[in-house]
């Protein structure tokens, strides 16, 4: 889902996880170490 639509949509997909006992916890940042790791693997593999 769109990071733009999340606080739109948060409401209602916390009444949906909850009516199949799941909690909704928010999506982690990803790690600058992991971005800088695949940009140099995507260059090597070039």
């Amino acid at each position: 889902m769109p990071f733009c639509l999340q606080p739109i949509l948060k409401d209602q997909i916390e009444a949906l996880v909850s009516t199949v006992e799941m909690t909704a916890v928010p999506k982690a940042a990803t790690p600058i170490e992991y971005r800088r790791y695949v940009r140099e693997c995507d260059q090597e593999a070039k």
